[in-house]
């Protein structure tokens, strides 16, 4: 059996070798508004479509659940999202099937000069680390862990969001 997404034909060495869209090289856009950007996968085949979606908006108020002890005097946020939508063929001899997936990014944070690109990049960093599995497991946190392309998607995938020292310790390999 053999499973392939669309692809750009642009790999980097992102996050151990994730590939690279390049939205002004590989897509075309589809429609565009003030607010929103659809772009299509120019490289993708015609039956295996691929789509990019970047979103924008101002909001009122940046609601978060932490109880904020020291808050910044601004409010008002601003609210982005990166929805990436493909399809995955999967082929076993004459038999293909095509499935969906889609994967979303949003980002909210105040309209304010403290939220920097670092910041930001900081938190994005920590998001991706929560679904990538450790290659070795110190017991000493102060130990740096390895990271060697396995994630949590298949225990979350059958609904084990809370990780177990023996899921991190076997993990899932990508396939």
């Amino acid at each position: 059996m053999a499973t392939s997404l669309p692809v750009t034909s642009q790999t980097a060495n992102i996050l151990g070798g994730c590939e690279l869209i390049l939205p002004t090289a590989n897509f075309a856009v589809m429609s565009a508004t003030a607010d929103e950007a659809v772009l299509s996968n120019r490289l993708s085949p015609l039956d295996q479509e691929e789509r990019l979606t970047y979103r924008s908006r101002a909001i009122a108020r940046v609601d978060s659940d932490l109880q904020i002890r020291n808050p910044a005097a601004v409010r008002s946020g601003v609210q982005y999202q990166i929805v990436l939508e493909t399809t995955a063929r999967t082929t076993e001899g004459d038999a293909v099937v095509d499935e969906p997936i889609v994967m979303n990014l949003m980002v909210r944070h105040p309209r304010s000069g403290n939220m920097t690109p670092a910041i930001i990049q900081q938190a994005f960093r920590r998001l991706i680390g929560a679904v990538m599995l450790p290659a070795n497991l110190p017991t000493d946190t102060s130990v740096s862990l390895l990271v060697d392309g396995r994630t949590r998607f298949l225990d979350l995938a059958r609904f084990a969001e809370l990780p177990t020292r023996d899921s991190l310790a076997t993990g899932t390999p990508d396939a």
